[in-house]
């Protein structure tokens, strides 16, 4: 579970800050909306590797802009075994993403 807070869409970008759990402290996400995915993010301290959390994040804000329904808060909740193949293509797209990222960072850093 995550709660999606601060929603807001400015110019091209939607910016959230996001809650794991019961956690107090916030991630951020930004997602571009030319591309339709995660231009910037940052995942609370204790939540560093929890990149289901931030998968879901940006499932829930994309299907906001599509849906052209960008509210301010919203509670995201998924349950494992009845969905399994939608779960299965949200990690594949975020894992991706961050592959992607990182050899983007690798390349400039070679220079």
């Amino acid at each position: 579970m995550l709660r999606l807070k601060k929603v807001k869409k400015i110019d091209n970008e939607v910016t959230a800050e996001f809650y794991i759990e019961d956690s107090s402290e916030c991630g951020h996400i930004v997602i571009d909306i030319n591309i339709m995915d995660i231009k910037e993010y940052s995942m609370p301290s204790e939540w560093e590797t929890g990149f289901i959390y931030l998968a879901h994040a940006r499932y829930s804000i994309i299907k906001m802009i599509e849906e052209n329904n960008i509210v301010e808060e919203r509670l995201v909740m998924w349950y494992w075994k009845t969905d399994f193949i939608n779960q299965f293509f949200i990690l594949l797209n975020l894992a991706y993403f961050l592959y992607i990222n990182k050899y983007k960072l690798w390349i400039m850093n070679r220079k």
